[in-house]
């Protein structure tokens, strides 16, 4: 099996995305060419039956400035959001104001086989919720 896309993330954060266009065989390939760097966390697709994470605690009082934005965020395994990131702006108070807000949402986590995994998603957040 070869994946088709690998993801490099730190601190939640996407640093590197790769994706397997095409392959050549090489005759004698190199062990050192498939070692998992230190510090790396190999994940594997779920071949079963994924359930999305939900959202638990997803509302905040506090007042936003009106606009649209895009979060996106990992949720862990625990249900906790990190690694969140603006990939759409508004104006720099409404990120700020929303990102506050998501760091203290809880969701139930999603699922693979009905085990806890951790997946990546994108919030979009219109004048409407501020």
């Amino acid at each position: 099996m070869i994946a088709k896309q690998v993801r490099c993330l730190d601190d939640g954060k996407i640093r590197m995305e790769l994706r397997v266009l095409g392959l050549d065989a090489l005759t004698n390939p190199q062990a050192e060419l498939f070692r998992r760097p230190n510090k790396a966390k190999e994940t594997t697709n779920c071949l079963g039956i994924i359930k999305p994470p939900m959202a638990l605690k997803a509302d905040d009082s506090s007042p936003f400035v009106t606009g649209a934005l895009s979060l996106r965020l990992i949720v862990g395994k625990d249900g906790r959001p990190k690694g969140i990131e603006v990939v759409r702006h508004g104006d720099k108070s409404s990120e700020q104001l929303a990102l506050s807000s998501v760091r203290q949402w809880m969701f139930k986590p999603a699922t693979c086989d009905g085990q806890p995994i951790e997946v990546q998603i994108t919030v979009d957040l219109q004048s409407s919720l501020f």
